[in-house]
């Protein structure tokens, strides 16, 4: 195993989701200890990973392009969010939950609907990688 990137409590404080430099997202039960579910990551690289406000969802971004949206019940991929040309570096959910914004090795942050899957504002502008997506109210 290797250093874990982050830590983070569900939103009712049952669970843990931890990314690892491992190349693994875990959820954990926190009461037990146990790990109840590995989720997979692209390339063995994480990113960022956080719950989404109702804990229903979780929001991944690891070594692609790509930012993937999980089921915390089932593990299950329910969306992909693709237009990055480069790694994603770390993304986050709007406090309604509806929207994801992303930060890219590619110099842009991405602002997408997850109903939809689509991006819906690409900013440009930074000369350099960016590294932090927040989405604050």
């Amino acid at each position: 195993t290797r250093e874990v990137l982050s830590a983070t409590f569900s939103p009712n404080g049952e669970r843990m989701l931890t990314a690892s430099y491992d190349g693994t997202v875990r959820i954990w039960d926190f009461f037990s200890g146990e790990c109840t579910m590995s989720l997979p990551a692209d390339n063995n690289v994480v990113n960022s990973a956080m719950f989404s406000f109702d804990g229903s969802m979780v929001l991944v971004a690891s070594g692609s392009e790509i930012i993937r949206l999980f089921s915390s019940e089932t593990g299950e991929c329910c969306m992909s969010l693709s237009g990055h040309e480069d790694w994603v570096r770390s993304a986050a959910f709007s406090p309604d939950g509806m929207l994801v914004a992303s930060a890219s090795y590619d110099n842009t942050a991405r602002i997408w609907n997850i109903l939809s899957g689509e991006c819906v504002k690409v900013l440009v502008g930074h000369t350099s990688p960016l590294v932090i997506a927040e989405i604050v109210s």
